[in-house]
């Protein structure tokens, strides 16, 4: 994750073993976090809220075939183990 202090525009660098990589969008504020692309094989965006002080994370990823059209692809839910 990295940002463009110039003009505050933050993003996220992916990548993983099958060879995948892409950049995402990315904004992020005290109550909500979004990722987001447009490019093949798919368009995809996150968005996700904070809730219990920032020990939940609570997010749906949804993917576009033909970039507009989005639908669900799954939701997580992440959460602080302390």
């Amino acid at each position: 994750m990295g940002c463009d202090g110039v003009n505050g525009t933050y993003y996220q660098l992916y990548s993983d073993d099958r060879g995948v990589c892409r950049v995402y969008e990315m904004s992020i504020t005290e109550s909500e976090w979004k990722l987001w692309r447009k490019g093949e094989p798919f368009a995809q965006r996150f968005t996700a809220t904070f809730e219990d002080g920032g020990d939940i994370i609570r997010g749906r990823w949804e993917l576009a075939e033909d970039q507009e059209s989005f639908h669900t692809d799954f939701d997580l839910i992440y959460r602080r183990v302390k």
